[in-house]
C-alpha cells in the first residue's frame, strides 16, 4: 500500500476548501471552557530547554494527556503546542487567534516556534489530519487514542526540540531525523507499542514529495498568556460553524488605523 496516498487523501482539502468564508483574521478572540481530553493516553513529558536533539533520555517525566482537546464549543478540536503551562478540566479562557508562526509564546521560545516548525505542523496537518478526526469521532477505540496521542507527541516534539537545519525557515531530511520520543530536549515517555509506531510513520512521511500546506489559512494558533497555547484547524464553512454557535462565541477585537 502507498501509505503517502492513503494519508494524503481528499478528505482534508474537502474539509477547509470552504473555511476561508469563517473570516477569521488575526487578533480575533473566542473565550473557550476546556471539558475533555479525549481521544488520548496518559503519557510522561519531560523537557528540558537548551539540551540538543541528540540527548539521552531521561526516564520518566510529568504526567500529562496527549490527545486531541475538546470544548465547550463542539466544532473546536485543538491539540495544545505548549507544556510549559498549564490548562484544568472546567478552565474557562479567552484565546487569541495567531499564525501559528507566532505561537506558543514563551516557554519555550519568545516570539512562537517560527518559520521552520510551522513548515513541519503544516505538513504533518496535511498528511494525517484526516485520520486524526476520524479518530476524534470514534473516541473510546484504543486505535483512535494511539491516533491522537502520536499526534499530540510529534506536536510537542515540533514546537519543543532543539531542531536544526541548513536554512533558518526551511526544514530539511536532517531535521526530521532529529525527531525523536525518547531523545533531545523534548521526550515523551510511556507510549504504547502502537502509537510509538504511528509516531514513527508520521516522521517518515514528512516531508515526502515536498512540504505540504493543504489547511492554509485555516490552521490557527490559539494563544493565551497563562494557559497552554493550542493549534486549531477551521473544520468547515460558515453555515456549518454558526449552527454551533461559532461566532456567537467570537469576538473581534477593536483595532485603531
Amino acid at each position: 500500500m502507498d501509505i503517502h496516498k492513503t494519508l494524503i487523501g481528499v478528505g482534508l482539502t474537502a474539509l477547509v476548501a470552504s473555511a476561508a468564508s469563517a473570516d477569521i483574521q488575526k487578533g480575533d478572540e473566542i473565550t473557550l471552557e476546556f471539558l475533555t481530553s479525549s481521544p488520548s493516553r496518559t503519557v510522561k513529558t519531560n523537557y528540558l530547554g537548551g539540551a540538543n536533539a541528540s540527548a539521552a533520555n531521561r526516564a520518566g517525566g510529568n504526567y500529562a494527556r496527549a490527545g486531541m482537546l475538546n470544548w465547550s464549543n463542539t466544532a473546536i478540536k485543538t491539540f495544545c503546542i505548549q507544556i510549559g503551562e498549564g490548562l484544568a478540566y472546567g478552565d474557562t479562557m479567552d484565546y487569541t487567534y495567531m499564525n501559528i508562526e507566532y505561537t506558543p509564546d514563551d516557554p519555550p521560545y519568545t516570539g512562537g516556534m517560527g518559520v521552520m516548525r510551522a513548515t513541519l505542523i503544516r505538513d504533518l496537518y496535511s498528511r494525517w489530519w484526516t485520520q486524526v478526526d476520524a479518530a476524534g469521532n470514534n473516541p473510546y477505540t484504543e486505535d483512535s487514542r494511539d491516533m491522537c496521542s502520536a499526534f499530540q507527541a510529534m506536536i510537542w516534539e515540533i514546537t519543543h526540540e532543539s531542531l536544526t537545519s541548513t536554512d533558518v525557515d526551511v526544514p530539511d531530511a536532517g531535521t526530521v531525523a532529529e525527531l525523536s520520543l525518547t531523545l533531545g530536549a523534548m521526550q515523551t515517555n510511556d507510549m504504547t507499542t502502537n502509537a510509538e509506531g504511528i509516531f514513527g510513520m508520521m516522521k517518515a512521511s514528512l516531508g515526502q514529495g515536498g512540504w505540504l500546506d493543504y489547511a492554509g489559512d485555516n490552521l490557527w494558533g490559539l494563544s493565551n498568556p497563562d494557559y497552554q497555547d493550542q493549534i486549531y484547524l477551521v473544520p468547515g464553512g460558515a453555515v456549518g460553524l454558526a449552527g454551533l454557535g461559532f461566532f456567537a462565541a467570537r469576538r473581534r477585537r477593536n483595532r485603531t488605523a
